[in-house]
């Protein structure tokens, strides 16, 4: 995972751009494999997946040997699964044996969090929208969370989306793609004065979750602008812990995440004082 300050994300992209805008007596066929790989602009940055890379660098090896040498660099082998290793890239013979043992290795010894993943950069835009492909997947009322109905709900209104405390299911949105994002603000239901604790993780395949929020043990209302390191994440889960009110339900009202451009320090803790309005 990388920030946007950092060059690693996009390495692939400007050597496909550029060796694709280089070879102009290369095949139709391998250029659309190449352009079929990711591209840049200037607001995000795209990329697609580890094994539709590797079947493109094979093919565009065969027709610029030099030029595929470099992109082959430039693959994540651990990104890709076992399978697609022993039954697309070993029989490729772009990488030896050992350098594929060792993704494979890496793949055993790593969290799935934990390995070097790629997403999109969309700075100070947020990307849990459903215009952007993002769905709530767990909670109920999830088709409300992040819809753009105006309008605050009451007191048993069912027009936002919640769960039972104890359900460590949560509520969880799924992003329309893989994005690194290191910012996430929460709108929790302020109505009366009641007070809600809860935790946020993060995943990529909503197997392997990392907390980046933990406000299990403070009493928190309104809204939630909160901080952590740059993570490529697809999944979000927001989990209440406490309500202080005798309702045994978790309340959020909206959600928004986004790669912030804020300088910001994060606590020992890892979480920021909540905010009241």
């Amino acid at each position: 995972m990388q920030s946007k300050s950092k060059e690693g994300t996009g390495t692939v992209i400007v050597i496909v751009t550029v060796i694709a805008m280089a070879t102009s007596s290369i095949t139709e066929t391998c250029r659309n494999d190449i352009y079929g790989l990711s591209c840049r602009s200037n607001h995000r940055r795209i990329h697609t997946s580890p094994t539709k890379l590797a079947r493109a660098t094979e093919s565009f090896k065969k027709k610029r040997a030099a030029a595929a040498d470099m992109l082959s660099k430039c693959l994540r082998l651990s990104l890709i699964s076992q399978r697609d290793l022993l039954d697309i890239v070993r029989p490729s013979g772009l990488f030896p044996p050992d350098t594929i043992l060792d993704a494979i290795e890496e793949q055993s010894k790593k969290r799935t969090t934990d390995l070097t993943h790629r997403g999109f950069l969309t700075p100070n835009t947020n990307i849990a929208t459903a215009q952007l492909g993002a769905v709530v997947i767990s909670g109920e009322a999830a088709n409300v969370l992040l819809s753009e109905a105006g309008g605050i709900p009451q007191d048993g209104d069912r027009s936002l989306t919640r769960h039972s405390i104890g359900d460590e299911e949560g509520i969880i949105v799924q992003l329309g793609r893989p994005y690194i994002i290191n910012k996430i603000i929460l709108q929790l239901w302020d109505r009366e004065t009641r007070m809600y604790s809860y935790y946020v993780e993060v995943s990529m395949d909503r197997r392997d979750w990392v907390r980046v929020i933990d406000h299990s043990k403070y009493l928190c209302r309104s809204r939630q602008v909160l901080y952590f390191e740059p993570r490529v994440v697809r999944y979000i889960r927001v989990v209440g812990t406490h309500n202080s009110q005798s309702n045994r339900m978790f309340h959020l009202v909206g959600l928004e995440a986004l790669n912030s451009s804020d300088e910001f320090n994060i606590e020992p803790i890892g979480c920021v004082i909540c905010r009241l309005p």
